[in-house]
């Protein structure tokens, strides 16, 4: 049996207009209308069905099978939350999000492949919510069917799920310890990966807050995302001067720590199913103790 959801109806509507409501797509009320995998009071009825105030909606997810394009590879896999819905893991540096090729099995996508097998999971669907670039640690997001990634990419359209990262620089971003950095982002000429900040870019916003100037001298800053761009922290904080420490691409690198000094320390949203506030924070990794005071995994919060 699939995983099943079931709503109260209070107020009279049409069912197919109830189950948007609901956050359901077009492309998933069309399949499970096709398995006949809705029902009202228990009794399989076309979507068109005029609902009446008390009804009983219940929907069946069809099993999604294995997703043969990603492969498995045992690995070390930093659980920090999972239920039915949703898998949040802390990704390590040095680690892709999804394979950067066909049948590559490096990433974390086939980490999390593999933990569905030994867990025997009837869906092993790779459903990723949120990504972080390859040198970019902590926390990333995976739905586990189709519903729960669907709900979820509207809560991030809709700016309702909060990412906020731990960045650090050898120079302050700006004189004023809090401000919104609004510069529009696009491709740099004659490259496929790096980007700069670019009047014909497309809109990106990142908001910075001063934590700190550490005793080793580097200034910490919480970062919020208000759009996704590519690189965008990385971007934007190298356009202000202040690049991030470790950052090859667009500083000079440091002998500090082998990876942009960038982690993904937390993320805050409303759960769809269980209607509850939830904020998942990921641990820092060894590798930022030197940036860091008195050398420990903390930050000033």
């Amino acid at each position: 049996m699939g995983l099943q959801f079931q709503w109260q109806v209070d107020r009279s509507v049409k069912l197919k207009t109830f189950l948007q409501h609901q956050r359901l797509s077009r492309s998933l009320i069309v399949k499970l209308k096709r398995l006949g995998r809705i029902w009202v009071n228990d009794q399989s009825v076309p979507v068109t069905y005029p609902l009446d105030t008390g009804d009983t909606v219940t929907i069946e997810l069809p099993d999604e099978g294995k997703q043969e394009e990603i492969l498995p590879k045992a690995g070390p896999l930093a659980i920090l939350y999972e239920d039915q819905h949703f898998l949040i893991v802390n990704k390590s540096a040095g680690v892709h999000t999804l394979p950067v090729r066909y049948h590559d099995d490096t990433s974390l996508a086939s980490t999390i492949k593999y933990y569905y097998q030994t867990q025997q999971y009837d869906d092993q669907v790779i459903h990723p919510v949120s990504r972080l670039d390859g040198g970019t640690s902590g926390a990333v997001m995976f739905a586990k069917h189709q519903f729960a990634h669907a709900v979820m990419a509207q809560e991030m359209a809709n700016h309702q799920l909060a990412k906020y990262y731990t960045a650090w620089t050898e120079r302050p971003v700006a004189p004023q310890p809090h401000g919104v950095i609004d510069l529009p982002i696009g491709r740099e000429e004659g490259s496929i990966i790096k980007r700069r900040v670019r009047d014909d870019g497309k809109s990106a916003q990142t908001e910075y807050w001063l934590k700190q100037q550490t005793n080793s001298g580097y200034y910490q800053y919480r970062v919020q995302l208000h759009t996704g761009r590519t690189h965008q922290i990385r971007v934007h904080f190298a356009h202000m001067g202040a690049p991030l420490v470790g950052d090859d691409l667009y500083g000079e690198g440091s002998d500090i720590i082998s990876h942009q000094a960038l982690h993904c320390r937390r993320l805050v949203f409303t759960h769809p199913f269980l209607d509850q506030q939830m904020t998942i924070e990921a641990p820092y990794p060894e590798a930022f103790v030197p940036l860091m005071d008195d050398e420990r995994l903390e930050d000033s919060e």
